[in-house]
């Protein structure tokens, strides 16, 4: 019988900038030559991460179609102020954060 006073651990992850981060750092190929880098990485990183916070409960969330344009007609300053990234990778997406963090980021 549960036990209704019990409070849950509940671990949120915002599985779109989990992809959109490891696709930038994480060079990996298939034997068909596509890119699987940032699948791999991801999948890596949220058991990592549920391994490290030990959750009752783990939801995984992704922009849906149109997510920032949506917020953008409801909030026009969305993602207005943020700090332009110092590092370009190889898909052109700009990641700022230095060497001791990626390699944080990344779990082998």
């Amino acid at each position: 019988m549960s036990n209704p006073s019990r409070k849950y651990r509940v671990m949120i992850v915002d599985c779109n900038l989990m992809f959109f981060r490891n696709y930038a750092v994480v060079t990996l190929m298939n034997e068909a030559g596509m890119e699987i880098g940032g699948y791999y990485q991801s999948i890596r990183s949220l058991f990592s991460s549920i391994r490290k916070i030990d959750p009752d409960f783990v939801i995984c969330v992704w922009d849906g179609k149109g997510g920032s344009l949506r917020r953008r007609r409801m909030f026009a300053n969305y993602k207005e102020g943020r700090k332009v990234p110092s590092k370009v990778t190889k898909t052109g997406i700009e990641i700022d954060f230095d060497e001791e963090k990626r390699k944080e980021s990344i779990t082998w």
